[in-house]
């Protein structure tokens, strides 16, 4: 009778035993469980692509990026001429890497065209390096057959129309008019075919009168301001 009680403890033992699940194997299971899940959504989730940079307006595909961020003591006449050539590009669908462009001086609104300043040639010269960046071909006609060797330095630019070729090849000018401005002179800028007089881009941009200020003429004795009054 004792043999049988104790027999029956050791059954209800063994059953308990077959019927609870293996600890160690449900451990591990749990354990790797876990990660299998967080790889299965690692593996669900792919790579959003950044968003692509905005790059402005482009001539021909040029990849050259015109937006540079300087100080404000760092602002010249260039960084207004070049937000005007932004502005031109967009209309100049009959000008490629093959049309050649001349650039002229800008001169004042208000005076009969036949005198230059340094404004607007410096203006020229802006706009002379802006279409070159832009891939447009320029024409640099005050360039002269050869070098005149003088005193003060060796010269292959002139003034003088005697000295250069008659003919100039090129199919469209860039050029325009200054105006004084109670704040700063406003430039007007255009490109225009030379068969046609058709304008073909144009912009504006006001430049501020101490943005203008800070150019200085060769001469030293002439210390007046191109703004009057400033």
């Amino acid at each position: 009778m004792n043999k049988l009680l104790l027999i029956m403890p050791l059954l209800a033992l063994t059953s308990c035993a077959s019927l609870m699940p293996d600890t160690a194997e449900t451990g591990q299971t749990s354990t790797t469980s876990v990660p299998e899940v967080a790889d299965a959504q690692t593996s669900a989730e792919r790579p959003v692509a950044a968003p692509s940079q905005f790059q402005p307006a482009r001539f021909a595909g040029h990849s050259q990026d015109y937006i540079v961020q300087s100080p404000a003591d760092k602002i010249t006449i260039q960084h207004f001429v070049r937000g005007m050539m932004q502005e031109m590009v967009m209309a100049m669908q009959d000008v490629n890497e093959q049309t050649p462009v001349a650039v002229a001086s800008f001169l004042y609104l208000d005076t009969d065209y036949n005198t230059g300043n340094m404004l607007g040639n410096q203006v020229a010269e802006s706009f002379m390096h802006e279409l070159h960046n832009f891939g447009v071909k320029v024409l640099d006609y005050k360039l002269t057959d050869y070098i005149r060797v003088t005193e003060t330095g060796d010269l292959v630019h002139s003034r003088n129309y005697e000295e250069l070729g008659g003919t100039l090849a090129a199919r469209y000018a860039v050029g325009g008019t200054l105006t004084k401005h109670k704040d700063g002179v406003m430039i007007n800028a255009r490109m225009v075919e030379f068969e046609s007089k058709v304008v073909v881009a144009s912009a504006q941009s006001l430049v501020p009168a101490k943005i203008i200020n800070a150019l200085m003429p060769s001469v030293e004795a002439n210390t007046t301001p191109l703004i009057k009054g400033r």
